[in-house]
C-alpha cells in the first residue's frame, strides 16, 4: 500500500474483469434489498454479473473504487453499464427477492416497478454499475 506510484493505466489494468456485453441481458434475480435495487444477470456471452441500478452516483462509485484499489485495498471490478428496457429479459426462472429476503417468481410487474423508480437518460438508457 503506497509503496510505489501507479499510472492511471496501471490502476485500470490491476482490476480483473470485463463489463457485460451490450444487448440482451437475462435477469436471474432481482433483489430489492437495501437502498439500491440490483439485478443478477447473464449477458449474451453467458457471463454472470450483479448490476446495481444507480441513477447519478455510478461515476463517483467507479472513481472511488479505482482510488481505493490504487491505495492497495481489495475491491470488486466494477464498470458503468448502460442498457435499455428492451435489453432486459425475464424468464420463468427469474426470481424476485423482497426486502426481508423472501423469494418468489419474478413477474413482469416486478420489473416495471423497479424501472419506474429510475429516471432514464434523455436517450432512454438506464445506468447501472
Amino acid at each position: 500500500m503506497g509503496r510505489r506510484t501507479l499510472s492511471f493505466e496501471q490502476i485500470l489494468a490491476g482490476l480483473e474483469g470485463a463489463p457485460p456485453q451490450a444487448g440482451a441481458w437475462t435477469i436471474e434475480q432481482n433483489s430489492n434489498e437495501g437502498y439500491t435495487p440490483k439485478f443478477r444477470i447473464r449477458d449474451g456471452a453467458g457471463n454472470r454479473y450483479y448490476v446495481k441500478l444507480i441513477e447519478r452516483n455510478a461515476p463517483a462509485e467507479r472513481i472511488s473504487t479505482l482510488v481505493l484499489h490504487a491505495a492497495g485495498y481489495n475491491v470488486p471490478f466494477n464498470s458503468i453499464a448502460h442498457f435499455r428496457r428492451e435489453d432486459l429479459r425475464r424468464t420463468d426462472k427469474s426470481v424476485y427477492v423482497d426486502a426481508i429476503g423472501k423469494r418468489r417468481p419474478m413477474t413482469p410487474a416486478d420489473l416495471e416497478e423497479v424501472l419506474q423508480k429510475l429516471k432514464p437518460a434523455a436517450d432512454g438508457r438506464y445506468q447501472g454499475l
